[in-house]
């Protein structure tokens, strides 16, 4: 997964093109996406990069945690699942040959998206059985604003196909509570930053609004 990402940006994605092309569709973003004042394409382009890279290192912190919780053997499957996206792209996920020489860019965030979207449910599922998180990160808000990117067509069909996946494991049964040291994952503001905020790109929603409308 790190190479293909790797490969991706030194072959293929030219940032000044990119941005240009997020700046056709920073316009078409939900209104409650708010960008920088200050080189908002720019900062837009920098989000989506990142949430790309970021899948590696979230899935390495949850299986790590999961081995320090003895979970390893139920939270590894769903792992699994999130890395297969990449290995073998679901018929959903936007093909290259689609766009220009631009497309990795384009399949490796619909990827991405169902990676984060399913490790979101894992994560919530295991903070309601625990109350304590398995992500390293909250990534509620980046998930919504690349659903905003995608668009509601395509976002949907993505969206489906998460759900679909994540009803194949027991997800809410997953934890046994008397096994987690609550010591060693701690839930606070500090531990549990938001993705999208501490980049620059904010979302303003109401609290019970759970999907763009």
């Amino acid at each position: 997964m790190k190479q293909a990402i790797t490969e991706a940006k030194e072959q293929n994605l030219v940032s000044s093109e990119w941005v240009a092309q997020l700046a056709v569709q920073s316009k078409q973003l939900h209104r409650t996406i708010k960008l920088p004042e200050a080189q908002g394409d720019q900062a837009l382009f920098n989000f989506v990069i990142q949430y790309i890279e970021a899948v590696p290192g979230f899935i390495e912190h949850i299986l790590n945690t999961a081995a320090k919780q003895n979970l390893l053997k139920v939270i590894e499957p769903v792992v699994k699942q999130a890395t297969g996206f990449f290995r073998q792209p679901p018929k959903q996920v936007r093909a290259k040959y689609h766009f220009d020489h631009l497309g990795d860019l384009y399949q490796l965030m619909d990827q991405a998206y169902l990676a984060h979207r399913l490790l979101e449910e894992l994560n919530d599922a295991f903070m309601l059985q625990t109350g304590i998180p398995i992500l390293p990160m909250d990534i509620t808000k980046a998930n919504l604003i690349i659903y905003g990117m995608l668009g509601d067509a395509h976002g949907c069909q993505l969206e489906s196909l998460v759900q679909e996946t994540a009803s194949q494991f027991d997800l809410y049964r997953i934890v046994d509570q008397r096994q987690i040291n609550k010591q060693q994952v701690s839930l606070s503001e500090q531990n549990w930053p938001c993705f999208s905020t501490q980049l620059g790109i904010c979302l303003q929603l109401r609290e019970r609004h759970l999907r763009l409308v």
